[in-house]
């Protein structure tokens, strides 16, 4: 369970660019990234109501001006256009539903600085316990923290980064040790001081306590106050990409119909400007390459053995054995088809089938479908 809650606790870091794996598909007919045609037009409405609706509001901007600033004076007339703004504004988010999260930053912003002055004022009248490192044990290197006690070079850890900083110190790494229990900071090189924290032996409670630290603000202040047990706050940074992570992603749009069942066709590939351009191209006529994505969201490449590259080899045999392969197959495909192509590139049909069928024991080897992608894996 702990184990469990941990790995959840530390995805979380990943889960906005895993969001946008999910949502988005590259159409290399147009050279940008989209998602089906029902959400590429909700989008295309909702920026052009945005659109509409500003234009509305800033057609009689000059009409009231005018009208105003004599009666009630240049003062008034300012204030009222403000408030006119604001209220624009409100409908707007209103209406494409986003008033709610608006409004909630706002009182958390206005807020943030009362919610902390709880634990400021607990900093200065119990003698500190997060109000630096001063009275927290150090150590000048890490090999004297460890041989002080036998139970530190456990290698049992949680680590919770290495982006904190403590005034000039930059890079400074949290880490949680399993075997003494103690939460410890220490620099990014070896001859670096090493901080105790505090002691936490519990799992579980560590990770209670450190929760949502992806969102935290650099400083190790905020993890000397969590790790004391108090409730400090995400700063308001933070909770808004908390927020903005915790939407539901949009689906992916489902892949078409496999060109496995004819034999004659070829894959057609030109690089110009940005990502590489492929094509099929059959009895069917031309289409784009559906991009089973994994590694490269920007799109396909190839000649050399990269995420573009890989994305590519795992696209075409996706599309001629009908189901998305494990990694192995298709990054040994990568090597051997992939990295070799030109910039234009044709790759017939044939020439993939026959690649498939002088590896069919490496297929045979690997499960049919690679469980990551929840359309080939049936979910």
């Amino acid at each position: 369970m702990s184990c469990t809650k941990r790995l959840n606790s530390l995805s979380r870091y990943w889960n906005k660019a895993d969001r946008r794996r999910e949502a988005v598909q590259f159409n290399p007919l147009v050279g940008t990234c989209i998602v089906n045609e029902e959400t590429r037009a909700r989008r295309v409405w909702h920026d052009l109501s945005r659109w509409l609706l500003a234009s509305l509001a800033a057609t009689p901007v000059p009409l009231i001006w005018d009208v105003l600033k004599d009666p009630i004076g240049i003062f008034w007339a300012v204030v009222l256009l403000g408030v006119l703004s604001i209220v624009v504004t409100a409908i707007n988010r209103l209406i494409f539903g986003e008033l709610w999260r608006s409004v909630f930053m706002i009182a958390y912003r206005v807020l943030y600085p009362l919610r902390m002055a709880r634990w400021i004022v607990i900093e200065f009248t119990k003698k500190g316990l997060s109000r630096g490192s001063r009275i927290n044990k150090r150590y000048p290197t890490y090999d004297k923290f460890v041989q002080e006690d036998q139970r530190r070079s456990n290698r049992r850890q949680i680590d919770f980064g290495v982006c904190w900083s403590e005034g000039p110190s930059r890079g400074v790494r949290v880490t949680w040790h399993a075997g003494s229990g103690e939460l410890v900071a220490a620099g990014a090189g070896n001859g670096e001081p090493v901080e105790v924290i505090a002691t936490i032996q519990s799992e579980h409670e560590i990770l209670h306590r450190l929760e949502n630290f992806e969102y935290a603000s650099p400083s190790l202040r905020w993890v000397r106050r969590r790790a004391c047990g108090w409730s400090v706050p995400l700063p308001p940074r933070g909770k808004r990409w908390l927020i903005e992570d915790s939407r539901k992603p949009e689906p992916r749009p489902t892949p078409p119909p496999a060109s496995a069942p004819r034999a004659v066709g070829a894959y057609l590939g030109r690089k110009d400007v940005g990502p590489g351009e492929v094509l099929i191209s059959d009895i069917e006529g031309q289409r784009p390459l559906y991009h089973h994505l994994a590694h490269s969201p920007t799109g396909f490449s190839w000649g050399y053995t990269g995420e573009g590259p890989h994305d590519l080899a795992r696209s075409v045999l996706a599309d001629r054995l009908g189901w998305v392969p494990n990694m192995l197959i298709y990054s040994e495909f990568c090597n051997d088809v992939v990295y070799r192509l030109p910039d234009d590139f044709i790759l017939k049909f044939e020439e993939v089938d026959k690649w498939i069928r002088e590896h069919s024991c490496l297929i045979g080897r690997n499960p049919k479908a690679d469980l990551s992608d929840p359309i080939a894996a049936g979910r």
